[in-house]
């Protein structure tokens, strides 16, 4: 068997492979801006859904996607901070970058305050926070 059999084959695999990862990236591409899209065009359940997508389809290297949340909560018109920041009473949705260590406040005078973790593995965008009475001080 020559050099250039064994060459040919290997070749035509790389080529292949190389189209593949291609594809991969198009196709990864293609999900995030539909979610951006989405996203500016307000359609947040359609936006989780695509977001969704991505992350399923491709679960590492999704650092900065933003996913929409909409966050809830018991007793209803609870303050809702992102990172500090107010964005508003419940019900609220929140815009979430994956991977930056966003942090969710969830808070109302006479309960406790509540802080979300984990949104990234969520398969619905609704959040609901029940928040339990504080402690009556003397």
């Amino acid at each position: 068997m020559s050099e250039v059999e064994l060459v040919e084959p290997q070749y035509e695999r790389a080529q292949k492979s190389v189209k593949e990862v291609l594809a991969l990236k198009r196709e990864r591409e293609t999900l995030c801006r539909n979610a951006e899209l989405l996203l500016d065009a307000r359609l947040y359940e359609d936006a989780f859904n695509a977001c969704r997508k991505a992350l399923d389809r491709f679960p590492d290297g999704m650092e900065g996607l933003r996913v929409p949340f909409l966050v809830t909560s018991d007793p209803p018109r609870a303050e809702v901070k992102v990172n500090g920041l107010r964005s508003g009473v419940t019900p609220v949705w929140v815009i979430l970058h994956l991977g930056l260590g966003d942090e969710v406040h969830v808070e109302k005078p006479g309960y406790i305050p509540f802080t979300l973790h984990g949104l990234r593995d969520r398969r619905s965008p609704l959040v609901q926070v029940n928040l339990e009475p504080a402690p009556q001080s003397r």
